[in-house]
């Protein structure tokens, strides 16, 4: 899903709140289905350290702060920046198990 606006949002709130040309809208903590996505990637690659994380692009704005999962392109963590290399053959692995 799309979000922009300002974003009202917290790690352990069961609803966060859009506001979009004077209106607001609530939706459901998305952080709740990314929790049940990692642990289903990690049931199938075991073994693999597996993170993840919300990517709201720049049309996105968190007056109050973000939720520590929630990332834009300004706060990227350095684990996903500072990629060099080839990856080992138990994450290729891993990788090839995962893809259809």
């Amino acid at each position: 899903m799309r979000y922009e606006g300002n974003i009202f949002c917290g790690e352990n709130i069961d609803h966060w709140t859009q506001m979009l040309g004077g209106k607001s809208y609530s939706f459901t903590n998305p952080l709740t289905m990314l929790d049940y996505q990692v642990a289903a990637v990690k049931a199938l690659v075991p073994g693999i350290d597996v993170d993840g994380y919300l990517f709201f692009d720049h049309r996105a704005h968190f007056p109050k702060g973000k939720a520590e999962r929630v990332i834009q392109l300004d706060n990227m963590p350095d684990s996903l920046l500072n990629r060099s290399g080839r990856p080992d053959d138990k994450l290729m692995s891993a990788w090839k198990k995962l893809r259809p």
